[in-house]
């Protein structure tokens, strides 16, 4: 973990999302074939898709 991975889980905050199964699936599949658990994809996932539509501060 680098320092800067520290430093953005102590400013972290916790969502709960419900998801169709067709993608939860999906999202299982993608996180065991990149070796992450399912949280941190759908992390990068959300924070790279906000960075393609809006600017992040």
């Amino acid at each position: 973990m680098s320092a800067g991975d520290v430093a953005d889980a102590a400013e972290s905050e916790r969502l709960n999302v419900t998801l169709p199964g067709g993608v939860m699936a999906r999202l299982k599949q993608h996180a065991l074939s990149e070796g992450r658990s399912c949280s941190s994809l759908a992390s990068y996932l959300i924070e790279d898709g906000l960075r393609r539509h809006l600017p992040l501060d």
